[in-house]
């Protein structure tokens, strides 16, 4: 028995069978094509309803975390601000260093520091200088020396970049 592709092909059937049979695979083939649309939409709208239930839920976890921290922040400024208006407590804790720095400070002999200048409300360079400090020509001169240092390197890589052998 022949196909009806054959049929077709030979024109043993007529225009209006052959139209009915193309419009009804048409049909067919729409039909399926819809029903797998309205699949693939379903499964859309589940994996979407899926994903808005858990946003909602870390949503709602960040929420609690953020107002947990948001609760402690004002608990360490309330119990700050107590502790501000406390006053110091008389447990003898700042005496007790004093003392200990006094003591400390007994024992060395700041005198050889002190020797030979004194203070007299101005400011003496030639004091200053005496306590080690270095003086203006000897700052200039390092300066000096070390820009020299620098631009001799500056110049030894200009040459290796150009090929000119380093002397």
């Amino acid at each position: 028995m022949p196909t009806t592709a054959e049929f077709l092909r030979d024109g043993r059937l007529g225009i209006p069978l052959a139209q009915q049979i193309a419009h009804t695979a048409l049909d067919e083939i729409d039909t399926q094509r819809q029903g797998t649309l309205d699949v693939l939409e379903a499964d859309r709208k589940r994996e979407h309803a899926e994903r808005q239930e858990q946003y909602g839920a870390d949503l709602g976890a960040q929420q609690k975390e953020l107002d947990d921290l948001i609760g402690e922040r004002d608990q360490a400024i309330a119990d700050a601000s107590r502790a501000a208006q406390k006053p110091p407590s008389g447990d003898g804790r700042l005496a007790e260093l004093r003392e200990q720095i006094e003591v400390a400070l007994g024992g060395l002999n700041l005198e050889p520091i002190s020797a030979g200048s004194s203070v007299a409300g101005t400011f003496s360079a030639f004091a200053a200088a005496r306590f080690g400090g270095d003086t203006v020509a000897d700052r200039t001169a390092k300066a000096t020396e070390e820009t020299a240092r620098n631009t001799q390197k500056i110049e030894e890589r200009s040459r290796m970049n150009r090929g000119i052998p380093v002397i």
